[in-house]
């Protein structure tokens, strides 16, 4: 291949690569779009949006907050790791927010509403019907990313009320290692 082929042919693979993250990019922000003022179920109606209203702002609601603690699979890097898991259960269902600094900064993590307590590791995810799956909206899951400054903060909303059987709130990693433990009752 000669220099000016082989020159032209990197342009094209590199234009068209452009083109590919393009459109997948419009494709993303279409469909979502599309979709976000829609009443039905999809998962990524449920992991969390900043614009929420936060659960302690919710007129009417049963307001239920409590400090993050330590769990014991936690690494030292979060030490220093403090804040609140907010819940409130309202007649259009349940809102969560998440609110925590000194965190690893620019991380993403995943947070979910538990069956059992803190002292027990939480259990497996909270699940609006116990014989569904443990994903949105069945159950409460909550994704954010650490701002530059190691703050987190995110509030997830389900159309359904949570029962006497959610108990705690857990942090992870997206690993699903286990960091902070919230007990709502």
């Amino acid at each position: 291949m000669t220099r000016f082929h082989f020159t032209r042919w990197l342009r094209f693979v590199v234009f068209a690569a452009g083109l590919m993250i393009l459109l997948a990019g419009c494709a993303r922000q279409s469909i979502y779009d599309a979709h976000k003022d829609h009443d039905h179920d999809h998962a990524w109606d449920y992991v969390g949006d900043v614009n929420a209203t936060p659960a302690d702002a919710v007129e009417g609601a049963d307001f239920m907050e409590a400090p993050f603690v330590l769990m014991e699979t936690v690494s030292a890097d979060y030490n220093s790791t403090t804040g609140t898991a907010q819940m409130a259960i309202h007649d259009h269902g349940t809102t969560v927010t998440l609110r925590l600094s000194n965190l690893l900064p620019n991380t993403d993590y995943i947070s979910h509403v538990h069956e059992e307590t803190c002292s027990t590791g939480g259990g497996a995810y909270y699940r609006f019907d116990p014989e569904g799956d443990g994903m949105p909206p069945n159950a409460i899951h909550i994704g954010f990313t650490s701002d530059d400054n190691g703050t987190g903060f995110m509030t997830a909303e389900n159309a359904k009320q949570v029962d006497e059987s959610a108990h705690s709130v857990i942090v992870h990693t997206t690993a699903e290692v286990s960091l902070l433990c919230a007990d709502m009752q």
